[in-house]
């Protein structure tokens, strides 16, 4: 008899009958488990027209369903019930009807076969318009800028999850910032610590929240997929950019034996280059590298026993003139040793202090301080190393470099994400102001960058002499 029925489509699905044939595609599955209910299985289910709903399938139908609904797979789906999807968060579909799995539920192979995912990729500026309803799931797509570091969180009732910070960016070059948990975050950071060239991310079924007054997508909980570097027509964009800037760089030598260096204008150098004030949204800048920062936390002093980090404690010691005297010691709790003054910070690795008095080109681009009414933060978005390169293209100015005796557009030392400057505007306005907060994407914040150049000053130099 079920042989017998007719196919619908999801759209023409209705509560009043159980007696339904629908032919899907698995989009995803997952168990979920609520306290009071028990676990389930959940499932995302498209019909050939792109239809999405959402189907539930209790423990007790659960042995002899759920090997039938692998994910990928063209199903027919015999007998279920059809109820109202509810009002509340995290609907994986727009459908107002969702499936239940009964007892005279059947699966069987479908004789249609369509690679289609069924994609319904949102635009950045209606994420970040702040109109789309936040209790329906979306799919964002786009390059992953900005890594954070990988933290483990310690969350409610005891539980450690991880937590990983970045930036999706579009063709466009609009960032919208996410934050993914548990295994999203790991499997993230891994291939991004793995891959040299640029990590495309696909999020479906995205949670849109808000996080420090912006925007923030992340995923939710296990309904969420996560695909790396997909197969998609989205990314074709992305791809074909890459490989023009990885046949930026031609190298020849002329008639004079001297080096020419011939480079393709990469997507940095549609941005104007400034030389005092950043003012722009998007601007390459070159600047000298003048002192290392110690005013900032972006380093811990650590046991030199276990390299943990060491935590000061104070001490009233004595009454001088009526008045306590405190001593500051630091005290390394691993170890459970005091260690000494710790007051001296100009014993830096050589990596850090070598960067001393050199020269780059970086990517800066602006983006506003959500964490706090202190303005806006300067980011890094790349950072270009090889001073002897000279950048062939119109409105590009060529730059003195102190000490080594050439002129050159710098170019190529791609930045890490988690390697990005950021310079909250408080900290330029003066010394005594409060300090704001630092994204996850700030703390890094290592090197002040200053003593500007211009070629025209130093040729200037030069013929004087």
């Amino acid at each position: 008899m079920a042989n017998n029925m007719q196919l619908s489509f999801l759209n023409d699905l209705k509560p009043h009958k159980t007696a339904w044939r629908i032919q899907v595609k698995i989009l995803h599955s997952w168990r979920f488990f609520m306290k009071g209910v028990g676990e389930s299985m959940e499932l995302i289910l498209s019909d050939a027209h792109g239809t999405k709903i959402h189907a539930s399938c209790k423990k007790t139908y659960m042995a002899d369903l759920a090997k039938h609904v692998r994910v990928g797979a063209w199903r027919n789906i015999d007998h279920f019930c059809v109820s109202g999807a509810g009002n509340g968060a995290y609907r994986s579909t727009g459908h107002k009807y969702r499936l239940a799995f009964i007892h005279s539920t059947k699966i069987s192979e479908s004789t249609l076969h369509d690679d289609n995912m069924f994609l319904n990729i949102v635009d950045f500026d209606s994420i970040q318009s702040g109109l789309l309803d936040s209790n329906f799931l979306i799919d964002v797509f786009g390059q992953v800028l900005d890594l954070g570091d990988l933290e483990t969180i310690q969350c409610t009732g005891g539980k450690q999850r991880k937590k990983l910070e970045f930036s999706l960016v579009n063709v466009c070059g609009q960032r919208l910032a996410c934050c993914l948990w548990g295994k999203f975050a790991e499997n993230l950071h891994s291939v991004c610590q793995e891959t040299e060239g640029i990590v495309l991310c696909l999020l479906r079924f995205a949670k849109i929240g808000q996080y420090r007054g912006e925007v923030q997508i992340s995923n939710a909980f296990d309904a969420s997929q996560l695909f790396i570097n997909p197969e998609i027509a989205e990314a074709d964009e992305f791809k074909q950019r890459e490989t023009d800037e990885s046949q930026a760089l031609a190298i020849s030598e002329s008639e004079d034996n001297k080096l020419v260096l011939q480079i393709k204008r990469d997507k940095w150098m549609q941005y104007p280059q400034k030389h005092s004030r950043v003012d722009e949204i998007l601007c390459r800048i070159v600047a000298t590298i003048y002192a290392i920062d110690t005013d900032w936390g972006w380093y811990y002093f650590g046991c030199q026993d276990c390299n943990k980090k060491v935590f000061p404690h104070s001490k009233i010691v004595k009454k001088l003139y009526g008045k306590d005297v405190v001593t500051h010691m630091w005290y390394c709790e691993t170890c459970k040793v005091k260690v000494s003054s710790l007051e001296d910070t100009s014993s830096f690795p050589d990596a850090i202090t070598t960067l001393v008095g050199q020269t780059f080109m970086f990517g800066v681009y602006i983006e506003k301080d959500g964490s706090s009414g202190a303005g806006v933060s300067y980011k890094v978005g790349k950072v270009w190393k090889d001073l002897r390169m000279l950048m062939l293209g119109e409105n590009s100015e060529s730059y003195s470099v102190p000490n080594q005796g050439i002129e050159a557009s710098p170019l190529l030392l791609e930045a890490q994400g988690d390697e990005s400057v950021s310079t909250p505007s408080s900290k330029r306005k003066g010394d005594h102001q409060e300090l704001p907060e630092l994204e996850s994407t700030s703390k890094k914040r290592a090197l002040k960058l200053s003593k500007w150049r211009r070629s025209e000053n130093d040729s200037s130099n030069r013929a004087k002499q």
